[in-house]
C-alpha cells in the first residue's frame, strides 16, 4: 500500500513538472515572437546588476523551475515597461489661460437694488401675518396667547439675545473720521465704496460725449482748482494718495460731485452759475472733503440701520392694521417720518460737520 502511495506522489510530482515545463515554453515562445530582444536585454540587465553591485550567494542555492519562470515573467515585465533611452520632449500643445474676471456688484449696490423688493417682502409678510390671525377662531386664538405667555421668559431670552447682536455688530463697526477724528458708524469699508465709485465713475462715461475738451478754459479753470486743493493740502494722506482727474460735462445741470476714487465731475451749468473764481473753490473742496472723510460711506450706513428699523416697523403696521387702506395710510406717513427725521437730518448733520 506505501508502495502504492509514493508512486502516485511521483506521477504527481512529474505531471507537475511537465505542465511547468509546457508553461515556460509557452512564455518564451510568446516573448520571442512579439520581443525579440526582450530575454537578451533582461539577461544583459540582470548581469550588468550583478557586476555592479558584486553580490555573490552564500553556500548552495536551489534554483527551481516555477522561479525561473517567475524571473522570466517579471523580466519582461521590467523590460517591457523600461523608460526609453532618448528624453521626451513635452510641448504644450496649448497654452493655459483663464477667462475674463467678473466682477461682483459691490455691497451698497446690492443694497440700492434689493431695498425696493425688501419693502415688497416687509408688506406681504406683514399682511400673510393680519389674513392669519383673522382666520383663526375664538379658541385657536386663546390657545395662542395663553401657549404665548407660558413662554414669555424665551421670547425675552431671544430678544435680549438679538439686541446684544446687534449692540455688537454697530461696536465693532465703529470707525474714526481721518480729519476730524469723530467716532462714527461704517456698515460697509471703504473698499465697498471704492468699488461703488468705480461703478459711478463707469456710469458716467455715458456722459463722454458731451465731455468738454482738455484744452478749453473751463476745463483748465477747474483743473487749476483741483490742483490748487491738493497742493494746498499735501499734508493730508488721503489727499496725496488719491490720482485726481477732472471731468467737465456740457450740460444744464447745476452739479458737481467728487468721487472717494479722485473722479470730479462738474457740469457747464454749475460753472455757469457760480459768480467767481473763488465760489468754484469753495464748491469743490466742500465736494472733494465731502469724498475724503467718507461722508457717503458714513450716510449709506446709517441709512442702512434706519432702512432696518423701518422693515421692522412696516410690517407691524401691515399686521395691526385691520384694512389695506389704513395700512397704506400708515405706510405713507411712516415713509415721510423717516425721510424728514432720518435722511434729511443725516444729510444736514454731515453738511455742517464739513462747514465747521
Amino acid at each position: 500500500m506505501e508502495q502504492i502511495c509514493l508512486h502516485l506522489v511521483k506521477l504527481n510530482m512529474l505531471s507537475r513538472i511537465r505542465s511547468l515545463n509546457r508553461v515556460d515554453s509557452v512564455v518564451r515562445w510568446c516573448g520571442q515572437r512579439q520581443r525579440p530582444s526582450l530575454f537578451a536585454s533582461a539577461r544583459t540587465d540582470l548581469m550588468r546588476t550583478n557586476s555592479s553591485t558584486s553580490l555573490k550567494p552564500r553556500g548552495s542555492v536551489t534554483v527551481s523551475l516555477s522561479s525561473l519562470c517567475l524571473r522570466s515573467r517579471l523580466s519582461i515585465c521590467i523590460t517591457a515597461f523600461r523608460p526609453p533611452v532618448h528624453p521626451f520632449i513635452i510641448q504644450s500643445t496649448r497654452e493655459f489661460h483663464t477667462s475674463g474676471r467678473l466682477r461682483a456688484l459691490p455691497a451698497p449696490l446690492i443694497w440700492m437694488v434689493l431695498k425696493p423688493l425688501q419693502k415688497l417682502m416687509a408688506i406681504i409678510l406683514g399682511r400673510s401675518i393680519r389674513k392669519w390671525w383673522l382666520a383663526l377662531p375664538p379658541n385657536k386664538k386663546q390657545l395662542f396667547r395663553e401657549w404665548t405667555w407660558c413662554r414669555r421668559w424665551h421670547f425675552v431670552g431671544a430678544g435680549t439675545g438679538l439686541l446684544f447682536f446687534v449692540c455688537l455688530f454697530l461696536f465693532t463697526h465703529l470707525d474714526e473720521s481721518p480729519v476730524t477724528g469723530r467716532t462714527r458708524l461704517l456698515v460697509f469699508s471703504r473698499e465697498n465704496f471704492m468699488e461703488l465709485a468705480q461703478v459711478t465713475a463707469e456710469y458716467m462715461e455715458e456722459f463722454k460725449d458731451s465731455l468738454i475738451a482738455r484744452s478749453d478754459p473751463w476745463h483748465q479753470a477747474v483743473e487749476l482748482v483741483v490742483r490748487i486743493l491738493a497742493e494746498r493740502n499735501r499734508d493730508i494722506a488721503e489727499i496725496t494718495s488719491v490720482p485726481w482727474t477732472v471731468h467737465v460735462v456740457d450740460g444744464p445741470t447745476i452739479n458737481a460731485f467728487v468721487l472717494p476714487n479722485g473722479k470730479v465731475f462738474i457740469f457747464t451749468g454749475m460753472l455757469e452759475a457760480v459768480a467767481d473764481i473763488h465760489q468754484l473753490v469753495f464748491i469743490l473742496g466742500h465736494e472733494t472733503t465731502h469724498a475724503l472723510i467718507g461722508h457717503a460711506a458714513e450716510q449709506a450706513s446709517l441709512s442702512h440701520v434706519v432702512e432696518l428699523l423701518s422693515l421692522i416697523l412696516l410690517t407691524a403696521i401691515w399686521a395691526i392694521c385691520p384694512r389695506d387702506s389704513l395700512a397704506v395710510l400708515g405706510q405713507w406717513i411712516q415713509g415721510k417720518l423717516v425721510q424728514v427725521t432720518a435722511d434729511l437730518m443725516i444729510s444736514l448733520f454731515l453738511f455742517f460737520s464739513i462747514d465747521s
